[in-house]
């Protein structure tokens, strides 16, 4: 209650209603469903990936927790409330779940200790035992299955990296590459203008005003795109697994503009 007392009084210095922030964000993702325009998952898209990571890390997990939520209701009922309430806006992402994990940890390490209160001292260093196996073993195999690098990501934070050290640079666009996994301005660390185009659409790219600044100097790309911006003379400067670095004319040569039907999108590897 005193944290949500804390979120109105802020909105209303900041929003100047109280309870700005809450009431937007479910007219926005509950009555008008905006973020399904980006994706739309069933409802117990949360409950069927928690359980099957739980599961991977340790069979004990689940088990666990649900008896840490029986004996502890109120933190299992706040749990319950995050979960449900997540779970009815039709645009998921693991991410947004993210927030609720000290809890469920909290919850597993409740139901850990009642279970070893429960039990006679052989029994229980069995337990033990058999709990620590089963979470170096899933933990283990998790952390050699996972992958830390995906793609496009790691091939564009490289090389927004590397054309971020260019002295020469002015201007650095990424084309073809989704928002969600370009680098950004963290990487880059240069006060240049900077143009990302998830979708493969040449108009749109050479409308934009950073495009028609005639700033830009350094193109990120997939090698297929490569021929739409021949009028603009990129040369390569370096490949890093899908993308490459090309370095272009701010201006375009005086002759005929190829094609804006691109190429079909690349394999990312996403």
């Amino acid at each position: 209650i005193l944290g949500g007392l804390v979120i109105g009084v802020i909105d209303y210095r900041t929003w100047g209603t109280f309870f700005f922030s809450p009431i937007q964000n479910f007219k926005v993702q509950i009555l008008e469903g905006v973020a399904s325009n980006f994706s739309v998952s069933p409802w117990y898209e949360y409950l069927v990936y928690s359980s099957r990571m739980m599961v991977l890390n340790s069979p004990f997990y689940p088990f666990l927790l649900i008896i840490g939520a029986i004996r502890d209701r109120r933190l299992g009922f706040a749990l319950l409330v995050f979960v449900l309430g997540h779970s009815i806006i039709s645009h998921k992402e693991v991410r947004f779940v993210w927030p609720v994990l000290p809890l469920v940890f909290l919850l597993i390490a409740e139901g850990f200790e009642a279970v070893c209160c429960s039990l006679r001292p052989r029994q229980r260093a069995a337990f033990v035992g058999l709990f620590a196996l089963s979470l170096a073993v899933g933990t283990g195999w998790r952390a050699w299955r996972t992958t830390w690098n995906v793609e496009p990501s790691s091939s564009s934070f490289v090389a927004m990296a590397t054309v971020g050290a260019e002295p020469d640079l002015t201007g650095v666009a990424l084309f073809g590459v989704p928002k969600a996994f370009s680098g950004n301005r963290f990487y880059l660390r240069r006060d240049v203008p900077f143009l990302v185009e998830e979708t493969p659409d040449l108009e749109a790219f050479l409308k934009d005003p950073n495009w028609k600044s005639g700033k830009i100097n350094y193109l990120v790309t997939y090698k297929e795109y490569e021929k739409l911006f021949i009028m603009y003379n990129p040369r390569i400067i370096k490949t890093y697994k899908h993308l490459v670095i090309y370095k272009i004319d701010s201006a375009p040569e005086p002759r005929a503009r190829p094609q804006s039907t691109a190429p079909g999108t690349p394999e990312t590897g996403v």
